[in-house]
C-alpha cells in the first residue's frame, strides 16, 4: 500500500507510507509451530542476516524518493525533484537535484523555496523549470507544515549551471501544470481564474457580516490556459477555461496547438466524461478531438505533430476496463487506434507516456503481474516489446532528444534508485545511488505465488515471510487487500508490509478479480459482483499460504485500505476466521458512499445501476447489511477531509458496532483526506494497526495490554494512563545506572453494588509489581505525593483505600507508583492486583527499546 503515488479518483490505496505512507516497535517474536492434519510440508524462514538489521516503519518513510525526472537535450544530465524526511521538523521535504550521467553524483539545485517539484528542462538546454511555493527563508525547501497552510505554487526558473530562481508566474492561485515553449523563450501554464475584484469586496463584506453559508460547488473557477515569458514574465491567457481540465496536457512541437483533456463541468460523477480537445494558443479557439464514452487522459503530441497519443479504458463504456494506450491524428478526421490492445496489460494511468524522438515508437509502464516493465509500442503497427523488464517495477520515465532512457527503477530487494538506458534498453545501469541505508536491511523475504480460486481460475499473490525461525515455524498471517480494485499490488521493497513481516507476521497480498495486469477479463470480472469472487479469491490465497506450512490458521488477521478497507469491512461479515481487522478510510455502505463522494461515478460503473434503481444491489454487498454476524474486533481509521471515500462510512460503521456492543475504536486524523499523507500521522497507522494485531491476532505476550488501554476484571476496570522515565524527584535520587519510572494507575468500579477499592503500594505485601523480560520482580519504593509545591516519593508501604459515597457516587483508586529500574529499560510486565498484566516498553538511554 505504499504506491509511489496517490490516485484521486478511484478507491485504490494511496500510499500508508509514501512511497505510505506512512517510533516504530520491532520485537520480532519467534512463534512456536502448530500442526495441521494434512498440511503440506512446513517452510522454515531464512535465517537473519549477518552483518543486518530488520527494517523498521521509520525506515521506509526516511526512504529518499527521486520523483518527476527530467533529462537534458542532449541527455548528459537529469534533473529531478527528490522527497525527504526530516526527522526534527518530522515532515516531508522536496528539493530539486540535477545530475551527470550516467554515473552523478546528484547535487542539490534549488535551496530557498517551498517544496520544489516538477523540474523541467528547457529546450535548449539553458534553464530548469520548477514548481515551488514563493521563495522563502533559511530552512525552507518543506513541504506544508500540517495545517498551517503554504503559498500557492509558481513556476519557477533558474540557469541550468546554477544561480538565482525566479518566478515565472505570479497566479493567484498557484499553477497546476506547464510546460515549455518550443523555442525555450518561455512557458504555457495552466492556472485557476482568479476572483475579480467586486467579487473580492462582496465576500469580504459577507464575512465580516458572518453572512458565510456556501452553495455547494459555487466556489469553483475555471482553469485557464496562459503564456508566460520568460524574459520578462508577461503573461498572456490564452482561453477562457472551464472548470474540468485535467492538469495533464501537451504543446504541439511548432507552439501553435495545446492538446488538453476536460469533461468541461468538473461535476461530481462526472469522472468518465473526459475527452480530448485542441486549443489553438493564437485565436483561443478549441475542437474536439475525441467523443468516446470513457475518459480519455494523457494526452502528447508525437515529435512531428501529426498525432497524439493518451490513454482510455479498452471498453469505453466501462472505467475499470484495461487501460489501453490509442493514439488518434492530430487533425482529427478518423477514430482513434488502440495501440496497446494485442499486449492486453494495463498501461500505468499513473505514468507519463513517452514518444521515442523519432516518432516511431511510443514509451509506456505497464501492469504486468506484479512487476511494472518499461515498453515500447510501435506507432504504426501497435506490436509492441518489452524495453526494461526483469522483477521490477519503472516509474517516472523520461527521454532526452539525444536518445537517452532514465527512470526509476525498484524492486522486491532494492529501494527506489535513478536507471538510464538506451531507448532499447542497452546499457542499464543505476545512476548513483540515494539510499545507501538500505545496504543495511536485513529484508523480508518476497516471493509471487500462485493458487487455484473456487473456480478453477489462477490467481496470484505475494507472499511476505520474516526472517528467523526454526523449521515448520506457522506464523501469523496479515491479509493485505489492495484498494482499487482497479489496481494491484507491485512487487516492491519500501511498502510497510516489510516493516509488518520485521514484526514476526507473514503478509500476504492477492491479485484477486477486478486488478490490474492480468489482462481486461480479469479487470472487468468485479463487474456486479464485488464482495463475491474477489473475497473468494481472497480467502482462497489464505487457505493455499495454511496448505504451505507457512500460516497459521489460528492467528489470521486482515487489514486494507479505500477498497482494500471494503474487503476488510466485507470479510469479517462473511467469516469468523480473522482474529483482528483494521479497516483504513474503507467502504461500509454503498448507499453511503455513493452519497457523500465526490467521485459518485464508481458505484453505477460497477453495479450499473443506481440505489434508487435497484436498492438490493447495492444493500446486498454492502457490509453493513450483515453487521451482526461481526464477530473480530475492529480498529477503524480515516482522515476527515477523505471526499473519495467519505469518513461517513466509518462514523456509520462504528456506531453500529458500538451499538451491537462489538469490540471497535475509531480514530480520525484531520487535515487527512484519502490516505495518509502526514508522517506523523502514518507512523501513528502504523503503530496502531501493529498494536491491533499484537493485541488479537498473534496472542501470546503480544496481546498484553500496553498503556492507555483498559484492563477489566471482576468489574473493576485497571488504566495505566501514562508511564514517565524520572531522573530524579524532589530530595532523592536515583543510584549510578538506574532511574526512577513513575506510573500512574486508575482502578475504577464498574460492579453492579459498588464497595470499597484498596490497594498496596510497596512492601513484601505490594499488589504492584513490575517483573523484568528475565523473571525479576521489582517492588515499587512507593508513592508520590504533591507537597510544597513539588512532588516528593513517599517511601515504603501504602494502603490506598476508597469507597461509594452514601448516594452511591464512585470514586477511583488512582496513584502514582514509583519504581526503581536499570537504566538500560527494557520490556517490563506491570502486574496491578488481579488483573491480567500490562505490557510496559522503557526506552533507554539510547531512546531505543531494550
Amino acid at each position: 500500500m505504499l504506491s509511489y503515488r496517490p490516485a484521486s479518483t478511484d478507491r485504490r490505496s494511496p500510499p500508508s507510507v509514501p512511497a505510505a505512507p506512512r517510533s516504530r516497535f520491532l520485537l520480532a517474536a519467534i512463534l512456536p509451530a502448530l500442526a495441521v492434519a494434512g498440511a503440506a510440508p512446513r517452510h522454515a524462514a531464512p535465517a537473519p542476516s549477518a552483518g543486518k538489521r530488520a527494517i523498521t516503519f521509520d525506515d521506509l518513510v526516511a526512504t529518499r524518493l527521486p520523483e518527476s525526472l527530467s533529462l537534458s537535450p542532449d541527455g548528459a544530465r537529469l534533473a529531478f525533484a527528490l522527497r525527504t524526511y526530516d526527522e526534527d521538523h518530522a515532515r516531508y521535504l522536496r528539493q530539486v537535484y540535477v545530475e551527470g550521467l550516467p554515473e552523478g553524483p546528484a547535487r542539490q539545485f534549488t535551496y530557498r523555496v517551498e517544496g520544489a517539484s516538477e523540474p523541467r528542462w528547457s529546450p535548449d538546454g539553458a534553464w530548469i523549470a520548477f514548481l515551488a511555493g514563493e521563495t522563502a527563508g533559511a530552512g525552507a525547501g518543506d513541504d506544508p507544515d500540517p495545517g498551517g497552510g503554504s503559498a500557492p505554487h509558481q513556476v519557477f526558473a533558474m540557469p541550468a549551471d546554477g544561480g538565482e530562481a525566479h518566478a515565472l508566474t505570479r497566479m493567484e492561485s498557484g499553477v497546476e501544470g506547464f510546460t515549455w515553449r518550443p523555442d525555450a523563450s518561455g512557458i504555457v501554464a495552466l492556472a485557476e481564474e482568479a476572483p475579480s475584484a467586486p467579487q473580492k469586496e462582496l465576500k469580504a463584506k459577507d464575512l465580516d457580516a458572518k453572512n458565510d453559508g456556501a452553495v455547494i460547488l459555487s466556489d469553483r473557477r475555471r482553469l485557464q490556459f496562459w503564456t508566460v515569458d520568460l524574459k520578462d514574465g508577461a503573461a498572456r491567457r490564452i482561453n477562457d477555461g472551464d472548470l474540468g481540465v485535467d492538469p495533464g496536457f501537451s504543446l504541439s512541437p511548432d507552439g501553435r496547438s495545446i492538446v488538453y483533456s476536460t469533461n468541461l463541468t468538473g461535476a461530481p460523477g462526472a469522472g468518465n466524461a473526459y475527452d480530448l480537445y485542441v486549443l489553438d494558443v493564437a485565436s483561443g479557439a478549441s475542437r474536439r478531438l475525441t467523443d468516446r464514452a470513457g475518459a480519455e487522459k494523457r494526452p502528447v503530441f508525437s515529435p512531428d505533430g501529426r498525432q497524439v497519443a493518451f490513454v482510455a479504458p479498452a471498453q469505453a463504456d466501462v472505467s475499470f476496463s484495461r487501460a489501453t494506450l490509442f493514439v488518434v491524428p492530430a487533425a482529427g478526421g478518423a477514430p482513434p487506434r488502440a495501440l496497446s490492445a494485442r499486449t492486453d496489460r494495463d498501461i500505468d494511468e499513473e505514468e507519463e507516456v513517452l514518444w521515442t524522438p523519432d516518432g516511431q515508437g511510443v514509451l509506456a509502464v505497464i501492469h504486468r503481474g506484479t512487476n511494472g516493465p518499461l515498453w515500447r509500442f510501435d506507432a504504426a503497427s501497435g506490436e509492441g516489446r518489452e524495453v526494461v523488464g526483469g522483477r521490477r517495477v519503472c516509474s517516472w520515465p523520461a527521454v532526452s532528444r539525444a536518445g537517452r532512457l532514465a527512470f526509476v527503477g525498484q524492486g522486491p530487494e532494492q529501494a527506489p534508485e535513478i536507471q538510464v538506458a538506451s531507448l532499447d534498453g542497452a546499457g542499464l545501469r543505476q545512476a548513483g545511488e540515494l539510499n545507501t541505508q538500505a545496504r543495511e536491511w536485513d529484508i523480508a523475504p518476497s516471493e509471487v505465488i500462485r493458487f487455484k480460486s473456487f473456480d478453477g481460475k489462477e490467481v496470484e499473490g505475494i507472499l511476505v515471510k520474516p526472517r528467523g525461525g526454526r523449521p515448520g515455524t506457522r506464523w501469523p498471517l496479515l491479509v493485505y487487500p489492495h484498494g482499487g480494485p482497479q489496481w494491484r499490488d507491485p512487487d516492491i521493497l519500501v511498502e510497510d508490509r516489510q516493516a509488518y513481516a520485521a514484526q514476526g507476521y507473514a503478509v500476504l497480498l492477492v491479485e484477486f478479480r477486478g486488478s490490474t495486469g492480468y489482462g481486461n477479463d480479469w479487470n472487468v470480472a468485479d463487474m456486479k459482483d464485488l464482495g463475491g469472487g474477489d473475497f473468494k479469491d481472497l480467502m482462497a490465497g489464505v487457505d493455499k499460504v495454511i496448505a504451505m506450512g507457512v500460516a497459521d490458521p489460528k492467528r489470521l488477521g486482515i487489514f486494507g485500505g479505500s477498497y482494500g478497507g471494503y474487503m476488510t469491512n466485507w470479510a469479517i461479515t462473511q467469516t469468523d476466521r480473522f482474529k483482528g481487522a483494521v479497516s483504513w478510510y474503507g467502504i461500509w455502505n454503498l448507499v453511503t458512499d455513493f452519497s457523500n463522494s465526490f467521485y459518485t461515478e464508481w458505484e453505477p460503473d460497477y453495479l450499473r445501476t443506481h440505489y434508487w434503481d435497484d436498492w438490493e444491489a447495492y444493500l446486498s454487498r454492502s457490509p453493513a447489511r450483515h453487521v451482526r454476524k461481526v464477530a473480530t474486533p475492529v480498529l477503524i481509521l480515516h482522515g476527515e477531509e477523505d471526499e473519495n471515500t467519505n469518513i461517513a462510512n466509518s462514523r456509520e460503521m462504528w456506531t453500529a458496532l458500538k451499538s451491537l456492543g462489538k469490540p471497535v475504536e475509531f480514530v480520525h486524523y484531520p487535515r487527512e483526506g484519502h490516505g495518509f499523507e502526514e508522517p506523523v500521522h502514518q507512523k501513528d497507522v502504523f503503530r496502531r494497526t501493529l498494536r491491533h494485531m499484537d493485541r488479537y491476532v498473534k496472542g501470546g505476550a503480544a496481546a498484553e495490554a500496553r498503556p492507555g488501554e483498559t484492563v477489566s476484571a471482576g468489574g473493576l476496570d485497571l488504566l495505566v494512563a501514562s508511564v514517565e522515565r524520572q531522573d530524579g524527584l524532589a530530595g532523592r535520587r536515583p543510584a549510578s545506572g538506574s532511574i526512577f519510572l513513575a506510573v500512574t494507575l486508575v482502578i475504577d468500579d464498574r460492579r453492579p453494588k459498588p464497595g470499597p477499592l484498596s490497594l498496596r503500594v510497596g512492601g513484601s505485601g505490594s499488589e504492584v509489581r513490575l517483573e523484568s523480560a528475565a523473571g525479576a520482580s521489582v517492588v515499587p519504593l512507593g508513592t508520590l505525593a504533591p507537597a510544597l509545591g513539588e512532588d516528593i516519593l513517599v517511601a515504603g508501604t501504602a494502603d490506598l483505600a476508597v469507597g461509594p459515597e452514601q448516594d452511591g457516587t464512585r470514586h477511583p483508586v488512582s496513584a502514582v507508583v514509583i519504581f526503581e529500574i536499570p537504566e538500560r529499560g527494557g520490556l517490563y510486565r506491570l502486574k496491578v492486583k488481579q488483573f491480567a498484566p500490562v505490557a510496559v516498553e522503557v526506552a533507554g538511554d539510547s531512546g531505543e527499546a531494550g
